[in-house]
């Protein structure tokens, strides 16, 4: 699963998922993508993770948004 923030050219790609489809953008060399496993979405590195997300995103750790994308991201939105 790939998640993206087009309007901050961010882009979490979960490169274990057994779904996933590919990181893709059409000026892919301009993005920011963090690559995590799900291993990475669990306990003390989920913090990590979303400490480096928000950095990329240019939110505070937080900030509302930040906060939601906690959110979606812990019950594993698709």
């Amino acid at each position: 699963m790939v998640l993206y923030w087009p309007d901050r050219k961010v882009a979490l790609d979960i490169v274990d998922d057994p779904q996933r489809r590919p990181f893709e953008a059409e000026d892919a060399e301009d993005w920011n993508v963090l690559r995590v496993t799900v291993s990475d979405l669990h306990r003390e590195r989920f913090a990590r993770i979303m400490h480096r997300l928000c950095f990329l995103l240019g939110v505070a750790p937080n900030d509302a948004a930040a906060v939601a994308t906690f959110g979606l991201l812990r019950r594993g939105a698709r």
